[in-house]
């Protein structure tokens, strides 16, 4: 019984520093506010075309352990959803769409 709770306490405190590397400098996430991140100025469907920019490195990311393991993997993560959404928004552009291109730049 020992043992058991021994191995469990072990785990834990393994998977709790596990995350901790991982996070690195995503630790820093901030929730989003209207004014860090307001509204849109205009609908999507007011452009044509579509680029999502990579992540820029910031200065507190280069000086963590992990911080550019946890960025590509963030950038990874986010071009498998946001990539899907901006491919369907290309291949079925509105009809009142103009020929402008919405620069997506994540930080």
């Amino acid at each position: 019984m020992k043992q058991s709770m021994s191995a469990k306490r072990g785990f834990m405190v393994a998977a709790a520093v596990s995350i901790s590397l991982l996070t690195g400098c995503a630790a820093n996430v901030k929730l989003p506010s209207t004014e860090v991140n307001p509204p849109p100025a205009e609908v999507f469907s007011n452009f044509s075309d579509f680029e999502l920019k990579p992540m820029e490195r910031g200065a507190e990311c280069v000086q963590e352990r992990g911080g550019d393991i946890a960025l590509t993997a963030i950038q990874a993560k986010l071009r498998v959803k946001i990539g899907k959404l901006i491919e369907n928004w290309k291949q079925s552009p509105a009809p009142n769409a103009t020929s402008r291109k919405l620069i997506i730049e994540p930080y």
